[in-house]
């Protein structure tokens, strides 16, 4: 099967707002859609119990990064994350929220494969914050991103390029242009 949809998640506040998604597109004949797990969270009350509470197979790949600061995880996933999609060679990369995992994007984006971000939470603009970081760096290369702020696409600090932006109001925007 051609049709790859690489999909990665690391930690259990990502799993519970994918369940539902994850199951959905493991129902597609036309498409494989392979789940891989940062190892961001590991332990079974941050990982698995939530698979088997939701109702939710898990990971086909799951690239068990780790370290002691976030610079190390932060390498880790981008070091291991490159070989997986180098081989898989999906259609598209998802990454759903705003953690040390999506600077997988990072990875896909050296392989030239399309980005898809779905946002985790609203943006606080202060990098402080390490949300606020893996965010802005993951939003600056997507090739589509969906935020649950209605400015996103408008927000000249959100430095999303605005044709990739959707938010769950994008018809609002349009209008207003």
């Amino acid at each position: 099967m051609t049709n790859k949809l690489a999909f990665i998640l690391g930690i259990r506040p990502d799993v519970i707002r994918a369940a539902l998604v994850i199951n959905q597109l493991r129902r597609y004949s036309d498409m494989e859609m392979v789940f891989i797990w940062s190892g961001q969270h590991y332990s079974d009350n941050l990982k698995s119990i939530f698979f088997r509470e939701l109702d939710i197979e898990p990971a086909e790949i799951d690239l068990g990064c780790g370290g002691e600061t976030d610079a190390d995880v932060v390498a880790s996933v981008v070091s291991k994350l490159f070989p997986v999609l180098r081989d898989l060679n999906p259609v598209a990369a998802v990454f759903l929220g705003d953690t040390n995992t999506t600077t997988g994007a990072l990875a896909a984006a050296q392989l030239n494969i399309p980005i898809v971000h779905i946002e985790g939470c609203m943006r606080s603009y202060d990098w402080r914050m390490p949300e606020e970081k893996y965010r802005t760096v993951t939003d600056s290369r997507p090739t589509f991103t969906v935020s649950v702020e209605i400015n996103a696409a408008t927000d000249s600090q959100t430095k999303i390029n605005p044709s990739a932006a959707h938010t769950p109001h994008a018809e609002k925007l349009q209008r207003k242009k």
